[in-house]
């Protein structure tokens, strides 16, 4: 009997350890998601910066689509591309996020590899 209760125990503080490690992998995944995207945005400024900079290649279509292109690639995950499309082609910024939000739901606990 004292067996089974220190069994119980054991299992009872396995499982709280087990679930603040799955907390604290999903925070360590939003930590990397959000460096990584803030990169993206520092990175895209510069890029703009570099393009409104020059007279010359201000007023190019060409120079333009090249700048969305490049920003384009450095996305690693597919819904980030979906996003920036939508966002290039004209749709309502704010009806882009809200179907984001409304199509992730409940995902926020899930692990996502990127």
């Amino acid at each position: 009997a004292v067996e089974d209760n220190q069994r119980q125990v054991i299992e009872q503080h396995c499982q709280k350890i087990a679930e603040k490690m799955h907390g604290a992998i999903i925070a360590f995944q939003f930590y990397d998601l959000l460096v990584q995207r803030l990169g993206h945005v520092v990175t895209g400024l510069s890029d703009l910066e570099g393009l409104v900079g020059d007279s010359s290649k201000l007023y190019l279509p060409g120079e333009w689509k090249l700048l969305q292109e490049r920003i384009r690639g450095r996305y690693s995950m597919d819904r980030e591309r979906e996003l920036f499309d939508a966002i290039v082609a004209g749709e309502d910024l704010q009806q882009v996020l809200d179907r984001v939000l409304a199509e992730q739901g409940d995902k926020q606990d899930d692990i996502e590899l990127f």
